[in-house]
């Protein structure tokens, strides 16, 4: 039987659990069950027992340091009980970007409303992020600002209104 390798983001719900068995016969667990089995088994005192169950008896210890690998295709995990699932939503994947400390980004919305001209922004640069059109960069920051501004008198006067937000970067809002 070959063994799965370590799945990515389509993963599988079941999977082998080190050497757990059950009358010789590897079973396909949860990673839930294979930490819970892993603790009890690891709790026996008894060599027929620990090795029954898959663990290995050393100095009077059953030792069950068990990693639990899911299925790497869809066929396999189908074919073991397991159901095949992408457990990373898109709003996950875009989180994990834009939280990279090696990633800056400057988003700006604006709006013409009447005599207003509206503008909101997020700017961020990460901790990590490297720039060589300018290395003097200040980094680690997450800036939000709005700003309005208003026309008055037949566009003859602006009143301009801005608002900035500069947090560290490892600090939440």
């Amino acid at each position: 039987m070959e063994f799965p390798s370590h799945a990515t983001s389509n993963e599988c719900s079941k999977g082998i659990c080190g050497n757990y068995q059950v009358n010789g016969e590897i079973v396909y667990v949860t990673e839930d069950s294979c930490l819970t089995l892993s603790r009890d088994i690891d709790e026996f005192n008894n060599q027929n027992q620990c090795e029954y169950n898959g663990g290995f008896w050393s100095n009077d210890d059953c030792i069950t340091n068990w990693d639990w690998v899911a299925f790497d295709t869809k066929e396999t995990c189908e074919a073991s009980g397991g159901s095949w699932d992408n457990n990373l939503s898109s709003a996950d994947i875009l989180n994990e970007i834009l939280d990279s400390p090696s990633i800056a980004y400057d988003v700006d919305v604006s709006f013409k409303v009447k005599n207003h001209h509206f503008q909101y922004g997020i700017k961020k640069v990460g901790s990590e992020f490297n720039s060589s059109g300018n290395p003097y960069i200040q980094k680690d920051i997450i800036e939000q600002y709005f700003s309005d501004k208003v026309r008055l008198l037949d566009n003859k006067m602006y009143l301009s209104f801005k608002m900035k937000k500069i947090k560290k970067w490892n600090i939440r809002w």
